[in-house]
């Protein structure tokens, strides 16, 4: 199998034992786990590992696992196929994270606990091959600010440094907690002690690798989207796309790189 290039075009095509299988059509061709998938003008068709085509007119893909997809289509509907093109519901996938331990087998562990408004307990414990040690002290948040809830939406967070996974997409930083003031909320970094959000939003909602933030009716996701809400409606993401509305009442996907795909 090998991906082939026009010289005069610049476009490319699929080889499979010097038979030409994709035509040299694409402005790119990828191979992902057993998928194929081209950009031709704005869309992609996807093929399987044959180079028989399963999908034409697809506005955005994902590989979720090496025989699943998921796909946006060009009727605007998110669903998964496998290397058939056939439509299914993917297995849930599992995360497991390597050790934290850095070369010198060193590793530390950290909890959080609010205690109160004014007061987070801040315990460390760090562990070497020949011995361990512990640091205690308390916190307190920024002025005219008190303390919400820790990034895990609780009131406590323990985790070794270096191995708070989250989810599949990864995670927020457990040093990150949300402060509230004047009926507002922002983001708090307790191990740098500066704001990540400033204390302006209505409300900030927690979803493990992202946050939901509101000012006034509109919203975003953070970090995702960015730091300004755009959005009149928009919803949890879907794997790899969330549902959006915009104020003018146009409505599309949008992915977790941030990139917009509106209904035709």
């Amino acid at each position: 199998m090998e991906i082939i290039q026009n010289t005069e075009t610049s476009q490319y095509g699929l080889q499979i034992n010097d038979k030409n299988v994709i035509p040299e059509k694409y402005d790119s061709l990828v191979i992902k786990g057993n998928f194929i998938a081209g950009l031709i003008h704005k869309s992609w068709n996807v093929f399987d590992l044959h180079g028989k085509l399963i999908k034409s007119g697809v506005k955005s893909h994902y590989l979720y696992s090496s025989n699943a997809m998921q796909i946006l289509d060009a009727f605007s509907k998110v669903y998964f196929i496998d290397s058939h093109g056939q439509a299914i519901k993917p297995k849930k996938r599992i995360h497991l994270p390597l050790p934290p331990n850095d070369e010198l087998g060193n590793s530390t562990y950290v909890s959080y606990t609010i205690i109160g408004k004014k007061i987070i307990q801040n315990d460390h414990k760090v562990f070497t091959p020949d011995s361990l040690y512990s640091l205690y002290f308390k916190q307190r948040p920024p002025e005219r600010a008190s303390f919400y809830k820790l990034i895990n939406n609780k009131k406590k967070i323990e985790f070794e440094r270096g191995w708070y996974t989250g989810d599949i997409w990864g995670h927020l930083d457990p040093d990150f907690v949300i402060v509230k003031g004047n009926h507002q909320y922002g983001l708090w970094s307790l191990l740098e002690q500066v704001y990540i959000l400033p204390l302006e939003f209505d409300k900030i909602r927690n979803f493990t690798s992202y946050l939901y933030l509101k000012k006034g009716n509109l919203a975003t996701f953070y970090p995702n989207i960015g730091k300004v809400p755009k959005y009149k409606k928009l919803t949890q993401y879907q794997e790899f796309f969330a549902r959006f509305e915009t104020p003018d009442g146009k409505k599309g996907w949008v992915d977790r790189k941030g990139k917009e795909y509106f209904d035709q």
